[in-house]
C-alpha cells in the first residue's frame, strides 16, 4: 500500500469579537496492490487492488469557553486498480463539537463528540465479502476523551493517552441493519525536535463488536481485537 495526504488551512478569520472561523481542505489518495498470487482459484491482483481518493472541506468555529464547532463535507471514491472502473463513491457531511478543560499549566483534557452520515453509491459489487466493510449508507456517532501533557525543555515533549467510542449503523446493500461498536485505547508520544519538524510514536488497541446482522454478513470479521504501532515524521510550513 502507498498513501499520500495533504492538509491546508488558513489563519483564523474573526467573526465579531467572540467567534473565529478557520477554513480547511484535506486531500488523501491511497493505492493498494497485491502480488499475482491465487487463493482458492481467485486472482488477488485483479480482485483486491484498488485506488481510494478523498477530498474534505471543513469550517471550524472557535467559540467562547474553549468550545469548537466543526462542519465538514467529504467526497470519497474507490476505483479498481486493475480496470480503473469506479466501484463506489460517497458524500459524507459531518459535525463535531469539542471542548477543552485546562487541568494545569501543562495539562489539558479534550472531549469530542461527532456525527457523520455517508450517502454511498455502489456501482460495482465488491468481489470479496468484507473488502470494504463500510459499504452502504451509514450513520456514525462518536465520543472521545484525550489527556494532553507537555513536559521537558520548552515543552517540546508531549504524551497523550486517549479513549474513543463509536457506533456505526448501516442502512443499505448487504449491510442493511448492521451495527458496529468500536472501542479504542490510544497512547501517543511526540517530540518537537525543531520548530518545523516533529517525531511521533503512536500505540492503539481496538476492540470491535457487531450485532447479529453484522455477524451474518461479515463472518469472522464481525469481531476482532487489534494492536497498531506507528511512527511518524512530520514537517510543517506556514505560508
Amino acid at each position: 500500500e502507498a498513501m499520500l495526504g495533504a492538509s491546508l488551512s488558513t489563519r483564523g478569520i474573526s467573526l465579531g469579537g467572540y467567534i473565529t472561523m478557520i477554513p480547511s481542505l484535506d486531500l488523501i489518495t491511497q493505492v493498494a496492490g497485491y502480488e499475482d498470487k491465487e487463493v482458492s482459484g481467485l486472482n488477488l491482483q485483479d480482485l483486491l487492488g484498488y485506488h481510494f481518493s478523498l477530498a474534505k472541506a471543513g469550517l471550524k468555529f472557535q467559540l467562547p469557553s474553549a468550545l469548537d464547532l466543526s462542519l465538514g463535507y467529504e467526497y470519497n471514491l474507490v476505483r479498481s486498480l486493475d480496470t480503473g472502473s469506479k466501484m463506489s463513491d460517497a458524500l459524507a457531511p459531518s459535525l463535531r463539537l469539542s471542548k477543552s478543560f485546562v487541568l494545569g499549566e501543562s495539562t489539558l483534557l479534550r472531549t469530542d463528540g461527532n456525527l457523520r452520515y455517508s450517502f454511498t453509491d455502489r456501482v460495482l459489487p465488491y468481489p470479496i465479502p468484507g473488502q470494504f466493510a463500510d459499504d452502504g449508507d451509514n450513520l456514525q456517532l462518536g465520543l472521545s476523551l484525550s489527556l494532553v501533557h507537555l513536559f521537558g525543555p520548552e515543552d517540546r515533549f508531549m504524551i497523550m493517552p486517549s479513549l474513543n467510542f463509536s457506533r456505526s449503523e448501516y442502512l443499505k446493500n448487504e449491510n442493511d441493519g448492521r451495527v458496529d461498536w468500536l472501542t479504542t485505547l490510544g497512547l501517543n508520544a511526540s517530540w518537537q525536535m525543531l520548530d518545523w519538524l516533529s517525531l511521533d510514536l503512536g500505540l492503539s488497541y481496538a476492540i470491535l463488536r457487531m450485532n447479529d446482522q453484522g455477524a451474518a454478513t461479515q463472518g469472522d470479521s464481525s469481531k476482532y481485537e487489534g494492536l497498531d504501532i506507528g511512527l511518524t515524521v512530520m514537517a510543517a510550513h506556514q505560508f
